[in-house]
This record gives structure tokens, C-alpha cells and sequence, in this order.
């Protein structure tokens, strides 16, 4: 018995397929959307740090304390933020006001040191309000901001600061590969508490300490930096440049801390810091916050992620820790 079997040309679906795309285009229509003004709002960013100063850096959180004023910005408005340097910037410690500044001064006006690392002077249109009080362990401080001009005029935060951490019996030897630094990191008794790791190396006398990938051995670690896919070392571990110890298994406890770096680095001729800093739960919820945007490049049309901030009536976030150093011999 024989069978035919129909076959439909490859040309009849062709009509079909124009057909189809004149339908498409003929739904296509151009909608202007009418996106509401954005009326401007006071931005106040503020580290607050106490604690140990770490002079020889080429960074600018060297500095314990950071105050900034601005204002905002629309996400897809062309130009810069709006510096202000007129503002009345106001530390309160457990109530009382402790310290007034009422002038914003540009980097360059007192880092004379930030211009080997700041060819390009982009710190000359950067403003900081410098606040040269001394910062203490369990005080409660409230940042103040006020500038007329804005809905809000005031804009302000609270922050606790947290205890000084500890850390002692520091050791460093060197392997094959990569050199390991261990030291007992002394836990507050009080919970909760959470400790930024930071490790800088400096290869000779006469230059200043740089960050250093490293790897930490200690369950209780998560790192803090969006580029740290790699593992030079080869233990199995991710190398960071910074990140964060919580003591949830701790309990005021003494813990050995184990960090790894890789062996470019494991010269006898250079020498390392070791910082760690006791911080808030805001200041880590910012910092998660800011590397999930990091990941996505601050694309505005990525995957959301709404960048943390502690601000009252306007935007931005203040931030308290407490920092100390330990060093390789």
C-alpha cells in the first residue's frame, strides 16, 4: 500500500509571517511618561569611627572620622550632586551637643597627603565637615544636619558606638605558597557583635601599608567585597580584601582568627597590619547592601537593590565603629 505524506512548502508560511509582523509593529506605540519632579532632600554620610589612627595609608579612611553634606539627585538627572558647605553639622554624645561645625572645607584643604594619591585633584571638589571630638566606646551619638533651602531643613541619625576590640597573640609564618597570620581575637561579652577584617601590607620602611587579598579560615566569615571569585592561594577559599566575624558562636569568648595571603606577599622584608573593627548592625547592613550593588555596577536598570540608609528626613546613612591594629613583626 503506498502512502503519500503532505508537505507544506516553506514558502506558504511566509505570507504568514509578514502578516504577523505588521500586526506587531501596528501595536507598537510611543507612551511619554510624565515622571513626577523630584524635589531635593538633604544627604548626610557620616563614618564615625573611634579608636586607633593608621596614618601611613594610601586610602582615605585612614581618617576616623567623615562627615559629608550634599544634595540629592534624581537617578537619571544629568550632572553632579549638589555640594553644600554652609550647613550646621551637630554631634550630640547621650544628649548633649558636644560639637558644632558650620563650614564644609574641600580634601585638599587639610589632607595635604591625599595629593601622591590624588593626581587628578578630584578630592579639591570633595567636602567634608571635620568634627575633632573623641569618639567613646557604649556612647550613643546623634549626627545633626541643618541647611535651609529644603523641605526638610534638619536631617539626623543615632548611631551606639560599640566597645574596642581585641586582639593578641598575633603569629606570622610562611609556606610554600602563601603566608598565614593567625591571632586571638577577643570577643565583647556583650551580643551581636559584628567585626569588619581588614589586612594591609607594607613591603618596605620608607612606603605606606596597602590592602591585602587575603582568605580567613573562620566559619563565622563572609566577605564584604563583590570581586573575590578567585583563589590565588589555592586552599580552597576566596580571597577578599576586607570582610565581616559575627560572634553568633563566640559568647564573649577568645577565638583564633587564621588569615591567608598569597606568596608574592610572603617576603621576610615585609610587614602587615591587622584591623578590626568592632561595628553596628547598621554599618554592615549598609556595607551588604552597597556590595549587591557593586555586583550590578550601580545600573539603575539591573536587578533592585535597595542600598541601606539610616537618615531621618532625608537620605544617607551614619555610621559608628570601633577600631584597633595589630602588627606583624
Amino acid at each position: 500500500m503506498h502512502t503519500t505524506k503532505n508537505k507544506t512548502h516553506p514558502r506558504a508560511f511566509k505570507p504568514l509571517i509578514v502578516v504577523a509582523l505588521c500586526s506587531l509593529f501596528a501595536c507598537e506605540q510611543v507612551i511619554d511618561l510624565e515622571l513626577p519632579p523630584h524635589e531635593p532632600s538633604i544627604v548626610l554620610n557620616a563614618y564615625l569611627i573611634a579608636g586607633d589612627t593608621f596614618p601611613n595609608i594610601g586610602s582615605w579612611n585612614a581618617r576616623n572620622t567623615f562627615v559629608s553634606v550634599s544634595g540629592s539627585k534624581a537617578t537619571l538627572t544629568p550632572g553632579n550632586v549638589q555640594d553644600i558647605t554652609d550647613a550646621s553639622v551637630r554631634l550630640y554624645a547621650d544628649g548633649s551637643r558636644v560639637a558644632t561645625v558650620n563650614r564644609g572645607v574641600a580634601f585638599a584643604e587639610d589632607w595635604d597627603w591625599s595629593a601622591p594619591w590624588d593626581p587628578n585633584r578630584v578630592s579639591d571638589s570633595i567636602y567634608h565637615y571635620p568634627l575633632t571630638h573623641e569618639l567613646q566606646g557604649g556612647v550613643t551619638y546623634k549626627l545633626e544636619a541643618e541647611r535651609e533651602g529644603f523641605k526638610n531643613p534638619v536631617v539626623w541619625a543615632e548611631q551606639t558606638m560599640p566597645t574596642k576590640p581585641v586582639i593578641e597573640n598575633i603569629t606570622r609564618f610562611g609556606g610554600n605558597n602563601s603566608t598565614t597570620i593567625e591571632f586571638d581575637l577577643v570577643d565583647s561579652p556583650a551580643p551581636g557583635e559584628r567585626y569588619i577584617v581588614r589586612l594591609m601590607v607594607q613591603y618596605d620602611n620608607s612606603s605606606p601599608y596597602y590592602e591585602e587579598w587575603f582568605s580567613c579560615l573562620n566559619p563565622n566569615f563572609s566577605s564584604l567585597s563583590f570581586m573575590d571569585e578567585f583563589d590565588e592561594i589555592g586552599d580552597g577559599l576566596n580571597e577578599t580584601y576586607q570582610g565581616i566575624i559575627r560572634d553568633d558562636n563566640m559568647n564573649g569568648s577568645r577565638q583564633r582568627i587564621v588569615l591567608r595571603t598569597a606568596s608574592w606577599s610572603s617576603s621576610q622584608s615585609t610587614s602587615y597590619a591587622i584591623e578590626i573593627t568592632s561595628v553596628t548592625q547598621d554599618f554592615e547592613r549598609y556595607l551588604r547592601s552597597y556590595y549587591l550593588n557593586e555586583i550590578s555596577g550601580f545600573n539603575p536598570f539591573s536587578e533592585p537593590s535597595q542600598v541601606f540608609y539610616n537618615v531621618r528626613n532625608g537620605y544617607g546613612v551614619v555610621l559608628a565603629g570601633h577600631r584597633t591594629f595589630g602588627y606583624t613583626n
